[in-house]
């Protein structure tokens, strides 16, 4: 078959992934090696197994970015956190995004905090700037 075509499929795939408003449940992770496989021993729809393979590209790289998310028990709770503020990703009037590099040891109980976070503050004031050192409650 010819490239384009086949690309065409491949982001048809990943534009397929991106309409999802949830990730797809872990059979589907599993599910979609063993259609790609079947769809290549088999040799009836190269433009499928594309597909599929652009759908699980995308997956993976949704997968990778969410692991490092936070642990389902510290959801709505309050957090201590300290640390450095080593990028802004966007401030105005109304909002900061900020990275917030953990101090080394910073736990909740028994549950230790990824070694970066990305929070939001919402308020009309700036509270932080590149590269303080913060001791936040979130």
């Amino acid at each position: 078959m010819k490239l384009i075509p086949l690309t065409l499929c491949f982001f048809l795939g990943v534009l397929a992934f991106q309409q999802c408003k949830t990730l797809p449940a872990i059979e589907v992770f599993i599910f979609i090696p063993g259609l790609i496989y079947g769809a290549y021993i088999s040799k009836l729809c190269y433009p499928c197994l594309i597909f599929c393979s652009g759908f699980y590209v995308a997956l993976i790289g949704a997968l990778w970015l969410l692991l490092p998310a936070l642990d389902d028990e510290l959801i709505h709770q309050r957090i201590h956190i300290s640390g450095e503020i080593i990028q802004i990703y966007h401030q105005d009037s109304v909002r900061q995004r900020i990275l917030l590099q953990v101090a080394d040891g910073d736990s909740v109980g028994s549950i230790s905090l990824p070694s970066k976070i990305q929070l939001n503050w919402y308020g009309s004031e700036t509270i932080v700037a590149l590269h303080d050192k913060c001791d936040l409650w979130v």
